[in-house]
């Protein structure tokens, strides 16, 4: 079965934690599976996590059911999201953390490529965050950052999965970039890995879902 593109969609108001569009993270290898080539960047993705209210991930749900996303999701009261930094004042209701990755390589074995990095632009001329902030793709997103996330939904033989195409930042928390890697503890979160098949991006937030 070839890949199966929908068009990209949209899902505004979030709220950006642990997010890397310029950082690429090293992703888990359960399997064990031996890298397909000797670039530094196998087994290594864009990372876009947000925290939507437990309604809208219903929603999400409710629209791409079955989505590879979902079941490793993590649940946070809106008291643990203030708590741990994610938020500075406590939203109505709990969050749900949700994991997007894009794979860095793409190809076979023999014809290894680079792929896209995903888009990331300011909510005010594509350059700037509402309060004047200069947002551009080497721009450090801090935990806490506030925007709209675009995703292009995928269906291939191992499921549906919903991969990052560009993030438009309306509030931008700035922190400096990381050294060394990243400091996330994955284990923390529950969160699996997904499989490397790489979707078309666009930055394109015409196309929104009615949360």
């Amino acid at each position: 079965m070839s890949n199966e593109k929908s068009a990209p969609k949209t899902v505004k108001d979030v709220t950006f934690v642990y997010t890397s569009t310029n950082e690429p993270q090293k992703q888990l290898n359960p399997e064990n599976r031996p890298p397909l080539s000797t670039n530094p960047l196998e087994f290594h993705s864009w990372e876009i996590k947000i925290l939507v209210g437990e309604s809208v991930f219903k929603s999400m749900k409710k629209a791409f059911s079955g989505a590879k996303n979902f079941p490793n999701v993590k649940e946070f009261s809106a008291a643990e999201c203030v708590e741990k930094n994610f938020m500075t004042e406590l939203p109505d209701e709990d969050q749900v953390l949700i994991k997007f990755t894009q794979a860095c390589l793409r190809g076979p074995a023999a014809n290894r490529q680079n792929c896209k990095p995903v888009t990331q632009i300011g909510v005010v001329g594509r350059v700037q965050d509402r309060n004047g902030l200069t947002v551009d793709s080497e721009t450090v997103i801090g935990n806490g950052s506030k925007g709209h996330l675009q995703f292009q939904p995928v269906q291939n033989n191992y499921g549906l999965y919903l991969y990052p195409s560009a993030i438009c930042i309306t509030e931008l928390v700035e922190r400096a970039a990381a050294t060394g890697g990243s400091s996330v503890d994955e284990d923390a979160f529950g969160i699996e890995s997904m499989s490397e098949v790489v979707s078309d991006t666009s930055d394109d937030f015409e196309d929104d879902i009615p949360f």
